[in-house]
């Protein structure tokens, strides 16, 4: 499987950092992709607080490494990202203080620059590889299907090596040996001479592939890797984990294995009397957060898409021979603690959440008042933005399928609203989806809430931004019912009917940014934004249907319901049918409502050249 890796990326002309193949050619203006937006906010929380050890964090990036096109304040690509790393880690070394970069999971499932090769990652792994990481962990998503953990194993985990830590997931195969997928600890010590011990730790899964293994806790601890590991001398200990900081609201009484792991490790260092930090570095659940445990533990969580840099600052902790700056007299430093009383003898942090566009980055690094981008940009990173647009137009994301004139959010409004993009869903589905051969019956299709993962702006609408919108290619089946089982049937499946409005609102939606609130308060966000919904319960699942007058309840009236791949288990069982339903339609999936319908729609938007994207 690595050689396809290989081959798209050579295909492509794409390299990573470990090659040396950097061209430091004609710089791009502006950094970002050139459809990209600047930002219209700069940071307005002053300069980044720095200690002896420092972390700047992603995760769910999901494949979002061109930025968002149709958002000003997310518009920075990932060769802004390495720039930006670059600046960063030379910064540390001029202040003699550590930084260590993470990521908890999820690479792939969300963007087309991911999802349109086979396998996924083929060519956006190469570029994401460019950013040198220290510690990463797999995500949900690598754990769902086994031929997606076969791919991480034999390519991004093999490009960190020791840096890739799994300590709970494993391949396990019947009749087979178990694999790990990565490394379950990293030992090391840094370039001050702080030593640190990191985990890398899966919430438990419930759909995790039958062949991917999945530990709790207390098989984790039975593990004699985890016995040699706690043998070690340890400064800090970093705890990354694809999962929330806090209790899952659904299931309070359990925690998991991630909070697990941080709470059995705290028990067991208190026993010992070693007063050592553990941090934790979150992800899943696309938000950003940060979460005092007690003095000594403390938890960062940095948002989705490629929209949020986390940064955390942490000082006044016992390292044993540190040879780093004793005193931070230049910059500003952390001054919060994880404890209400009065103590000199505990750790000072403090955490940012960072907008991810070009002005971001250069006030952090080069300045707040610096405005030419070429005093920021780095060789690595202009190269790894034309890796970028050169692939985006070599798979066909840029091509223009038709300009929306309006925004379409996925939780900033209610369901119901005319501004959710339900309500672009339900019309579009209903008209896309019909088998021409089964046109004249009436026709009620299931439109599921969870098959989009993004919000649809306003601007032009590339094949790119569908697959953001909807990555996934769910097949469409059917059966035909009665209306009285029909209806008994949404009932026991809580599926509503919804109405179908068809033409759309020509209001704008705004859609401002993070206003964010966490154990620290409310400053935690680089950059002031107005308060927008970040997320929100699932949407609904409805039914859609072609006609418009009740039928009478009887077995007369006949209709085809129409489903989704992920919904056909549910329908079946409840209808007590052992065979696979029928296809509905030959090669046409969720994937292909959205295209379908702006091209029917809105080609004629972009007739006259101009397609402006919203506020």
């Amino acid at each position: 499987m690595a050689r396809w890796h290989s081959y798209f990326a050579a295909v492509l002309g794409i390299t990573t950092a470990a090659s040396g193949l950097v061209d430091d050619g004609v710089v791009i203006t502006p950094n970002q992709q050139k459809e990209a937006y600047p930002a219209t906010s700069k940071p307005s929380r002053g300069e980044l607080p720095w200690g002896k050890m420092n972390f700047i964090h992603t995760t769910d990036t999901h494949g979002w490494l061109e930025g968002h096109m149709n958002e000003r304040n997310s518009g920075g690509d990932w060769g802004d990202f390495v720039s930006f790393v670059k600046r960063m880690r030379a910064k540390a070394d001029n202040l003699t203080v550590d930084l260590l970069l993470a990521d908890t999971g999820d690479l792939h499932d969300g963007n087309g620059l991911s999802d349109i090769s086979v396998p996924k990652g083929a060519v956006s792994d190469s570029i994401f590889a460019n950013v040198e990481y220290d510690l990463l962990t797999i995500g949900n998503h690598g754990v769902q299907r086994l031929e997606e953990a076969r791919n991480i194993q034999a390519n991004i985990s093999k490009i960190y090596g020791d840096r890739y830590l799994t300590s709970n997931v494993y391949i396990k195969e019947e009749g087979k040996e178990e694999e790990p997928i990565g490394v379950p600890y990293r030992y090391f010590t840094t370039k001050h001479n702080t030593r640190v011990m990191a985990f890398g730790v899966m919430y438990d899964d419930k759909k995790n592939d039958p062949n991917i293994k999945i530990e709790n806790i207390r098989e984790i601890m039975a593990r004699s890797w985890f016995s040699e590991a706690m043998k070690k001398e340890v400064d800090l200990y970093v705890l990354l984990g694809h999962g929330s900081l806090r209790k899952n609201p659904r299931d309070p009484q359990h925690d998991g294995a991630f909070l697990d792991f941080q709470r059995q490790l705290r028990n067991r260092l208190n026993k010992e009397g070693k007063n050592i930090p553990i941090q934790l570095i979150g992800g899943h659940t696309h938000v950003r957060d940060f979460r005092c445990f007690d003095e000594l533990t403390f938890g960062l969580q940095s948002g989705k898409y490629g929209d949020t840099v986390g940064w955390l600052a942490l000082d006044n902790f016992g390292i044993k021979d540190w040879w780093g700056a004793k005193d931070l007299k230049t910059v500003a430093t952390p001054k919060r603690k994880c404890t209400t009383e009065e103590s000199s003898n505990v750790p000072l942090l403090d955490r940012r959440y960072l907008d991810w566009n070009v002005a971001t980055f250069m006030y952090h690094t080069v300045g707040p008042n610096e405005n030419d981008t070429a005093k920021f940009d780095t060789p690595l990173g202009r190269k790894v933005t034309r890796d970028i647009e050169f692939a985006r137009h070599a798979l066909n994301l840029t091509f223009h399928l038709g300009c929306a004139h309006e925004t379409w959010c996925l939780w900033c409004d209610e369901s119901e609203d005319k501004r959710n993009i339900m309500e672009l869903a339900k019309p579009a589905t209903l008209e896309t989806v019909v088998n021409e051969k089964r046109r004249t019956n009436h026709r009620a299709v299931v439109v599921t809430g969870t098959t989009f993962r993004y919000d649809l702006f306003q601007g032009p609408f590339t094949v790119g931004d569908a697959l953001t919108v909807v990555p996934y290619t769910d097949t469409y089946h059917f059966v035909e019912l009665d209306y009285k089982t029909y209806s008994d049937l949404l009932k026991a499946l809580h599926i509503t009917v919804s109405p179908v409005e068809v033409g759309a609102s020509e209001e704008p939606v705004l859609t401002p940014g993070y206003t964010t609130k966490d154990d620290f308060g409310e400053e935690g966000d680089d950059t002031k934004h107005s308060e927008f919904k970040a997320m929100g319960k699932n949407l609904p699942t409805v039914a859609v249907q072609s006609w418009d007058t009740l039928p009478v309840l009887d077995t007369e009236f006949k209709l085809d319901l129409v489903v989704t791949h992920h919904t056909e288990k549910k329908v079946r069982n409840y209808l007590k049918k052992k065979d696979p339903l029928p296809l509905y339609m030959e090669g046409f999936t969720t994937g292909d409502i959205l295209p379908e319908y702006a091209r029917r729609h809105w080609k004629a938007n972009l007739q006259d050249g101009s397609c402006p994207i919203g506020p």
